[in-house]
């Protein structure tokens, strides 16, 4: 199974890290972020340790990456929590590891941006039809925050 496990790269040790918006590595992150919630759903089960991470990010400060997604509502969460590395291999894993680690280091009002946007686009319909399947799991819907979704 592919460890889904973030360790505390969510959480960057500088709070502002870059004073500059980086225009070009937010949109490749929203283009990261964006290619999970536009493409088809072939999944058959909930991604393996949604649950854990999801538990994680109602917990972190709300400065993480992970609790700035899950603020902007599930969907952008969800795609967060699906670009974010995990131990799987694909085909462009190094450049999307690569961009998501700058990512991290991006502001904090940066990230919120991003999250924002990642936010309004309009997913696929098994992507929304498998996130609605997720959020009729009682113990998760009580870990979100008010829905945005």
């Amino acid at each position: 199974m592919e460890d889904r496990s973030h360790g505390d790269i969510a959480c960057p040790d500088s709070i502002e890290a870059y004073s500059e918006p980086d225009e070009y590595v937010i949109e490749d992150s929203i283009q990261i972020f964006r290619k999970y919630l536009v493409s088809e759903w072939t999944r058959t089960k909930t991604p393996y340790g949604l649950d854990a991470a999801l538990a994680k990010a109602t917990t972190s400060g709300p400065d993480c990456t992970e609790r700035i997604f899950l603020n902007a509502g599930f969907k952008a969460w969800l795609a967060y929590f699906l670009a974010t590395p995990g131990e799987g291999h694909f085909e462009g894993r190094q450049a999307q590891v690569e961009a998501m680690a700058v990512f991290q280091n991006h502001s904090i009002k940066d990230r919120r941006l991003t999250a924002e946007r990642v936010a309004k686009i309009i997913p696929h319909s098994t992507v929304q039809a498998a996130i609605s399947k997720m959020l009729q799991e009682p113990k998760r819907r009580r870990l979100l925050p008010p829905t945005k979704d």
